[in-house]
């Protein structure tokens, strides 16, 4: 009796083309052919046809960042990272436990790791970092603990800087009264600082009394951030040391002096002082007004980044 030769086992091929995408709709074991249930590790072409990404490599490692910021630990974990380009350079901005990281291309075409700053207000203020483009400046700004840290090319330098920067103080005022009580509104405050600035027409608060009332209270020990400037030569050219209300030291042509309550706040000068140009204003004050409070964005409780002030 011959004996029979088992057929070769059939062998089903499907072709998968003209990929339609991700099917989110239908249960994972009934997709079409020509969609994905998840389309994991997969990546497009060039002409946008999809295909199965072919592997990774370790581009930076743990002791490579370890080794930029110089310390000595085996502590390090990554909470986020921001990607941009900046003047012509691609850039990713890694937060970490160790600091803040720019690791972005070299003028040879090189990728590069530099430690910014092991600052712990920087560095754990990811949820308020952004790029900003305006008024013709390009750059990266971190906020804080009432801090901003600026990243940017200097075109002088033709060098990256990563530096502290003062947040824009807006002046609340202008053309105000000595006593306070009438004046121009001008510009809002700005929440990512607490300063504001007002602009006085004089000091001529009563007769013999050359004082100044500010908008809002602020206290003795905030008197290092008060500043006060005067016209000498030009408008506001002159800073005047602010004394505390308890110095001893003497009103002189080149000091102050604040006084403040529960409710008050206001300056005491030494002589008048009157605007160069008639019409322009003789005195700017610069002094801390807000406390900014920053709910930070919860993913758990659903809430969202805040910022108020009091």
């Amino acid at each position: 009796m011959p004996i029979e030769v088992p057929q070769a086992q059939k062998v089903y091929t499907t072709v998968y083309s003209e990929f339609r995408g991700v099917d989110f709709t239908n249960d994972m074991t009934n997709v079409w052919k020509r969609r994905s249930p998840s389309a994991l590790n997969m990546i497009p072409d060039l002409d946008g046809r999809p295909y199965k990404r072919t592997g990774w490599k370790i581009q930076v490692s743990k002791d490579d960042f370890i080794t930029a910021s110089g310390a000595v630990t085996e502590d390090f974990n990554i909470t986020k990272c921001y990607y941009f380009e900046l003047n012509g350079y691609d850039h990713i901005f890694v937060f970490s436990s160790l600091g803040l990281f720019a690791y972005r291309e070299d003028n040879d075409g090189n990728s590069t790791l530099t430690h910014l700053t092991a600052n712990a207000s920087c560095s754990e203020s990811f949820d308020r970092a952004f790029f900003f483009e305006g008024n013709g400046v390009s750059a990266f700004y971190v906020y804080g603990d009432f801090k901003v840290w600026k990243y940017y090319y200097d075109v002088d330098t033709e060098l990256f800087v990563f530096e502290e920067t003062e947040p824009t103080i807006p002046t609340i005022r202008i053309t105000v009264s000595a006593d306070g009580t009438s004046g121009t509104v001008y510009e809002p405050i700005n929440l990512i600082g607490g300063k504001v600035s007002e602009e006085f027409q004089n000091n001529n608060y009563a007769e013999s009394v050359y004082r100044v009332n500010l908008y809002s209270n602020v206290s003795q020990q905030q008197v290092t951030d008060v500043k006060v400037y005067v016209s000498r030569t030009t408008q506001f050219d002159t800073e005047l040391t602010v004394l505390k209300s308890s110095s001893s030291t003497p009103l002189s042509a080149t000091n102050c002096k604040l006084y403040t309550g529960e409710d008050y706040a206001y300056i005491v000068f030494y002589q008048s002082e009157t605007a160069l140009v008639t019409g322009e204003d003789a005195i700017k004050v610069v002094y801390p007004k807000t406390k900014v409070i920053t709910t930070n964005h919860d993913e758990a409780s659903g809430t969202s980044e805040t910022a108020t002030a009091e």
